[in-house]
Parts: C-alpha cells; structure tokens; sequence
C-alpha cells in the first residue's frame, strides 16, 4: 500500500529522509519521509502476537479458552509485559535493520511513554543518534496530523 501524499506548503520539508512510526497496540504505521513527500508504506505487524505463537521460553500465562484472558489480574499483567517486551524486540529488529540498509537518516518514534525505555534498550547505538521520540496516544492521527504535531509537542 504505498501511497504518496505531498505535503501542504505550510509544513517544512523534511532535510533528511526520516522514518516514522505510529505505535499503537502492538502495531505500528510506517511512514517515510523526504523533500515535500510522506510515503505510507506497509505497516509493520507481529504475527507472533497476534497469532500468540512465541519462540522464546517465557510465554504467556495459560489462558482461558473461550475468552482468551488469564484466570488472574497478576497473570493479565504478567502476559501484558511479556507482549510489551516482545513488541519491542520485533520493532527494535526491523528499525536496526532498515537503518543498516540505508532505508533512513532519521527516526521519529509516536509512541505510549511506557513503551520508551523498554524500546530504546533494544536498538543499535548508531540508531539512537538519529531518533526523536514523541510519547502519547496517537491512535486516531492521520499522516500530516503527526507532521503537524511535530512543530506543536517539541
């Protein structure tokens, strides 16, 4: 799906192509931007959450069938975290991966402040040089709303 958009004249270009990612629920929106385009590319999905299949020994809390919930609060916590920590790992992997193609100069992050640390452990150095964060929810924003919150939230 990858669409361009260009971008009002009251928006400044973009001096380096950046990559931004709309995180939301364990998926993320990917756009691309550079000159006085945005570029909606594919968004990024773990298949592993939403299949619950895991590779790593931790794993989730046995839950029930019918409704897929854990039997406790502390096991819903449990299996929240452990979705959170895996999320992470799968974006910090694609993220690391794409700067090293030379996908990106920039990286800018609409993501929930909880998710802040936790992501930031996991990415290359390098990576970290080249990122802005911005922390809220940004469920509902379209492309250029997220632009425009740039110059709005620094």
């Amino acid at each position: 799906m990858h669409k361009d958009i260009q971008l009002p004249s009251h928006i400044r270009r973009f001096e380096e192509t950046t990559l931004i990612l709309q995180i939301t629920n364990y998926h993320s929106r990917v756009f691309l931007g550079h000159a006085n385009h945005l570029k909606i590319m594919d968004n990024w999905i773990c298949q592993e959450l939403e299949e619950n299949h895991y590779s790593d020994n931790e794993g989730h809390s046995k839950t029930d069938h019918f409704n897929g919930y854990a039997n406790t609060s502390r096991e819903n916590n449990h299996n929240k975290d452990h979705d959170e920590k895996h999320y992470c790992n799968f974006l910090a992997e694609k993220i690391n991966f794409h700067y090293n193609q030379g996908t990106f100069d920039k990286l800018i992050l609409f993501l929930p402040a909880h998710m802040h640390k936790t992501l930031e452990k996991k990415l290359d150095q390098h990576v970290l040089n080249n990122i802005q964060f911005m922390h809220g929810t940004f469920n509902y924003d379209s492309p250029l709303q997220l632009i425009e919150r740039l110059y709005v939230l620094k």
